[in-house]
């Protein structure tokens, strides 16, 4: 059976042990994860779309209607991939 110790620590004590502990796992287990461009496949809202890109929702929705705006459908919200917008905004400025 383990033995079960009580003892009073101060917050900054306890904190210190927390601590101490948390780094003698992390460096006895790597955790090995893929740190993400925070660009990378995010998606924006039509709304952020509008306010980033400085196109109106009727541009947008004509977009997406012919198309040339590739989008997901997450429930009620209709979401882009940053990449997509880029490409279809250069592009259509490209044809200006």
């Amino acid at each position: 059976m383990d033995k079960q110790i009580f003892t009073s620590l101060t917050a900054p004590e306890l904190r210190a042990m927390l601590k101490e502990e948390l780094a003698k796992y992390f460096h006895e287990n790597p955790l090995s994860v893929k740190v993400k461009n925070q660009n990378d496949h995010e998606r924006l809202t039509r709304k952020q779309v509008c306010d980033e890109y400085k196109i109106s929702l009727g541009t947008i929705h004509n977009l997406m209607k012919r198309g040339k705006l590739s989008y997901d459908k997450v429930g009620r919200k209709t979401l882009f991939k940053r990449e997509d917008v880029e490409r279809c905004i250069n592009r259509k400025r490209g044809e200006l």
